[in-house]
């Protein structure tokens, strides 16, 4: 992705504290040439100051030539009072190299990084994108790989989120595309300073995460729903909305497209590809098991596909959901995408698939196979992913089963959240994700409440799967004490929150923490927070 030579004939364009303008001018220069745009009255380039230098004035002398509208005067942080701009919504948003001026005042660069993101929040048109470009070390991303104190950058991804954005884009400012960018105000000085290593971030705004549940939300946490596809079967509130989002039907998954490889490498061998479309989700209760309601009556949920796969001679390929019972692992939905090959000899196969994945994905060797008792672990240099064996006596056949998701999360290199998100996108012709979000923060804080009676784990964790937008990351228990006067047991767990599609700054991280998860757990396990 170039930034900069992205920008469409009608785009709106709005450049902030330009300083001396020579920004403006290059980038006027750079969308004649390699954009092919002519026509510049979309571009709105501002200042803060009123006085301009000599070389300032020149600029923008040039800028009105070419038909861009020049402002003075402009605080980016207080757009939305600009009556030249606060009716316009632009479709890139451009703040090079924000600073106060002055030396030691990080917290004040924050300060201005998250008004900026708030008030640019409301011209922004949809889709639109927001770009500010940091010197070296000052954005605090993992991007930049500088070993520098969390505590000692701009934090910018969090200031960001307080204007309900994400950080869709980064990369080096490409300064040598802009060889007559000079950049001033060193620290409040009409001074030049170096914009080698910088690095530029590009924002887009998304709709926060859930602040508050109502009555309506706890009715659909505590109870079961109907499938569209099979009104005989009710799941739970987490599960219906994973079903809904299924990636095996999702064409820009990276698990439709490994599956799309599974059949072709099913294919190459001579196995039959079973389609079947209503094999049941359900099947008898073990309370081991994911639980659901199949007309009115309390069953599990496949955890297998070998546990309603029906009878058939031959060998086959069968591929869909499989769940899990909710409890202490918070990395996924608890909802798997699953192939099971039936009928073939296991180990000649799975090592033709790991050869056939190699291929595919281009790993050029480093992927080898090693079998341990009933598992296979699948090998790429340092790193290890088992892919359980599964002897399926009820059919009276071998069955491998290969989970989907952990194949694609190994190979990718991605978490499993990520790769459930609809807004996930797989590019099939250089086999790279692209993420909604990147580098999301982690927040965890404490939750402690009484309980009247001895907490049931099972349906504690029950509560926070179904806690909005997936945030809970992990969940440790601290401690429980009850005090020998006092009949209620008091517990403490931490909390760790992340949100990979969302903005979430410790703001809201906290509030959501007291008012949402704190909430639910109140309404629902009938507990009271400390």
């Amino acid at each position: 992705m170039n930034f900069f030579t992205n920008f469409g004939v009608h785009d709106k364009i709005l450049l902030l504290g330009e300083g001396n303008f020579s920004f403006s001018c290059c980038l006027v220069k750079l969308l004649k040439e390699k954009c092919g745009i002519t026509e510049f009255s979309n571009i709105y380039t501002t200042c803060f100051q009123n006085e301009l230098s000599s070389l300032a004035v020149n600029n923008v002398n040039f800028l009105k030539s070419e038909g861009a509208e020049v402002f003075l005067g402009i605080d980016a942080t207080r757009l939305e009072d600009e009556a030249n701009l606060k009716f316009i919504k632009f479709n890139k948003i451009i703040f090079n190299f924000p600073h106060v001026g002055g030396k030691m005042k990080i917290h004040l660069n924050r300060s201005l990084l998250c008004n900026f993101f708030v008030s640019c929040s409301n011209i922004l048109a949809v889709d639109g994108e927001v770009l500010v470009a940091l010197c070296a070390g000052q954005g605090g991303t993992q991007f930049e790989g500088i070993n520098r104190r969390w505590d000692d950058t701009w934090q910018i991804v969090e200031q960001a989120a307080h204007g309900a954005f994400i950080l869709s884009f980064v990369d080096y400012f490409p300064h040598v595309m802009f060889k007559d960018y000079h950049p001033i105000g060193y620290r409040g000085r009409e001074q030049k300073f170096s914009i080698t290593s910088s690095v530029m971030h590009v924002f887009k705004k998304v709709i926060l995460p859930l602040s508050y549940v109502d009555s309506d939300y706890i009715n659909k946490v505590s109870n079961y729903h109907a499938l569209e596809s099979d009104s005989n079967l009710a799941v739970s509130y987490a599960y219906k909305l994973a079903i809904n989002k299924n990636p095996l039907e999702n064409h820009k998954s990276a698990q439709y497209f490994l599956s799309n490889k599974l059949h072709e490498f099913v294919s190459s061998h001579l196995l039959n590809i079973l389609n079947i479309s209503n094999l049941p989700y359900h099947t008898e209760y073990n309370s081991m098991k994911a639980p659901c309601m199949y007309r009115e009556t309390l069953h599990s949920l496949r955890s297998t596909l070998i546990d309603v796969i029906p009878t058939f001679n031959g060998c086959f390929i069968v591929e869909g959901l499989v769940f899990e019972k909710f409890g202490s692992d918070f990395s996924d939905l608890g909802v798997h995408c699953q192939a099971v090959i039936v009928g073939s000899n296991q180990y000649s196969l799975i090592k033709d698939f790991i050869e056939f994945i190699e291929k595919v994905f281009s790993f050029d060797g480093s992927l080898s196979l090693k079998q341990c008792d009933n598992e296979w672990f699948i090998l790429i240099q340092s790193s290890m992913m088992p892919c359980r064996k599964v002897i399926c006596s009820d059919i009276a056949l071998n069955s491998i089963i290969i989970d989907i998701d952990y194949l694609c999360s190994f190979l990718l290199k991605v978490s499993l959240k990520e790769l459930w998100d609809e807004k996930t996108v797989f590019e099939d012709t250089s086999f790279r994700l692209f993420l909604p979000s990147l580098y999301p923060l982690e927040f965890s804080f404490d939750i402690s409440f009484a309980s009247k009676n001895n907490l049931d784990e099972d349906v504690f964790f029950n509560v926070l799967h179904h806690a909005p937008d997936n945030l809970i990351e992990s969940v440790e228990f601290l401690s429980v004490y009850q005090h020998p006067n006092i009949l209620d047991k008091s517990y403490c767990y931490r909390l760790k929150y992340k949100s990979i599609n969302k903005p979430l700054c410790r703001k809201l991280a906290i509030h959501i923490h007291r008012y949402v998860v704190g909430k639910l757990l109140e309404s629902i396990l009938h507990v009271k927070l400390h």
